[in-house]
């Protein structure tokens, strides 16, 4: 495929005619190329961290290059097969509302940006050290 055939199969697919749809095909392609670029410009650049969450501490130190954070799961690796939870991002105010007394313990299903954002915190405190 090149640029003047997939002129060609949007004009098709789009079944017009008309000269202004045709005139706006070249915008239409400039848009799909630059949603391209920028929905791609981070592939490659993700890293996956593994560590264990602290048994009766509900914060975690983020890593010292840390930006952004895609998705949180933990492994409940006591249990076979072992479930893995996707956690839930929420305020920091949500969390201890949720959870007020940090001494009580239980599965995290919430996580939050704590201490300036150089932590994590969970809600519920977590009551085994998770993957």
């Amino acid at each position: 495929m090149n640029y003047n055939s997939l002129r060609v199969q949007i004009q098709n697919y789009s079944n017009r005619t008309d000269q202004f749809f045709i005139d706006q095909i070249p915008d239409f392609i400039n848009q799909g190329v630059n949603r391209i670029y920028s929905e791609a410009k981070s592939i490659g650049f993700e890293t996956v961290l593994n560590a264990n969450l602290v048994i009766n501490n509900p914060l975690l130190a983020k890593p010292a290059d840390w930006k952004e954070t895609v998705s949180f799961s933990i492994i409940d690796d006591r249990l076979n097969p072992a479930p893995t939870s996707f956690l839930l991002l929420r305020s920091l105010e949500f969390c201890r509302s949720y959870w007020p007394k940090s001494v009580l313990t239980g599965t995290p299903e919430f996580y939050a940006n704590a201490l300036e954002y150089n932590n994590f915190f969970f809600a519920p405190t977590p009551d085994y050290a998770y993957p």
